[in-house]
């Protein structure tokens, strides 16, 4: 199946993005959602919590006021769950860093 982004109103993401382009208020978003052309789904991350870290496969992000919510996968025993962001709390919850950038600065 093919990730996709889904919206709860037709330009619900992109009014978000739009807001991100002319005010800081989201700042902290900028590092999951971004206009770029080249698709981050389906790829590998690293998920570093407070509490644990692991490789993840990012499915899906969905935006649906006020929340984001990413479709993570375990690559390896293939369990799905969900990571929830509310866009108004700038909190730590989770960093995400690309498994491939990882594996090229080892190299």
């Amino acid at each position: 199946m093919k990730p996709y982004i889904i919206n709860s109103k037709p330009d619900a993401l992109e009014e978000l993005l739009a807001t991100m382009d002319v005010t800081d208020k989201y700042d902290y978003l900028k590092v999951i959602l971004s206009k770029s052309k080249e698709n981050s789904l389906g790829k590998k991350y690293i998920m570093i919590t407070r509490e644990a870290f692991g490789v993840i496969r990012l499915l899906n992000v969905t935006f649906s006021e006020p929340k984001i919510i990413l479709d993570l996968e375990n690559p390896i025993t293939g369990q799905q769950r969900q990571a929830h962001l509310n866009i108004e709390d700038s909190s730590f919850k989770f960093l995400l860093v690309n498994w491939q950038d990882i594996r090229n600065m080892v190299q």
